[in-house]
């Protein structure tokens, strides 16, 4: 979405990307009442539909928390959409800063 947007040239109004923040937050919020964690969300991942409506996409990352089928403190995801606080530990545990 946001990568379209871009190669449109198009401008979004604040209240417009308040109203995708919202709802992408609430989706996350739903997951989590499902028990699951997405692990990727980034704009690439969020669709907006025809009537406006928010979506998240590509749950190929995602996982059950309860799940035992790798490890949820692994680094997974897209390195520029994650946290400084997520990065920078990635690095100190690698030797990197």
């Amino acid at each position: 979405m946001v990568n379209k947007l871009t190669k449109l040239e198009r401008r979004m109004r604040e209240e417009h990307i308040a109203y995708i923040i919202r709802e992408t937050c609430r989706g996350a919020i739903e997951l989590n009442r499902n028990h699951v964690i997405h692990r990727d969300i980034k704009g690439d991942n969020i669709l907006l539909t025809k009537d406006g409506r928010v979506k998240l996409c590509d749950f190929g990352l995602s996982r059950e928390v309860d799940s035992t089928f790798g490890k949820r403190g692994t680094c997974i995801g897209s390195p520029c959409w994650m946290a400084p606080e997520v990065v920078t530990a990635i690095s100190a545990m690698n030797g990197f800063f």
